[in-house]
């Protein structure tokens, strides 16, 4: 069975003026296109920077969550050290 392959359009070729203009808008077209993709990039840029800073104080925070559990584990230990010898001095009188 023959594949039938969809028809094409006539091509028309443009000469002089018209083919002028039809280049300056597509040239005109891809410096917008430029313009925006150099925007986007700056944006994106400016959004790592961020993600930086963020993930630098997200980094600040847990170390300082560690710290905390380690004092807290420390108090913890003296509270149940203090626990101990209120214990004993209540079972010794």
């Amino acid at each position: 069975m023959k594949r039938k392959t969809p028809s094409k359009p006539p091509v028309r070729i443009l000469k002089g003026k018209a083919a002028g203009v039809l280049l300056e808008d597509i040239d005109s077209k891809l410096d917008l296109i430029v313009e925006k993709f150099e925007a986007n990039d700056k944006r994106m840029d400016r959004m790592e920077e961020r993600l930086d800073q963020i993930e630098a104080r997200l980094d600040r925070i847990e170390n300082e969550i560690v710290g905390i559990r380690i004092l807290l584990g420390q108090h913890d230990d003296i509270l149940k050290r203090h626990e101990e010898e209120i214990v004993k001095q209540a079972l010794s009188h």
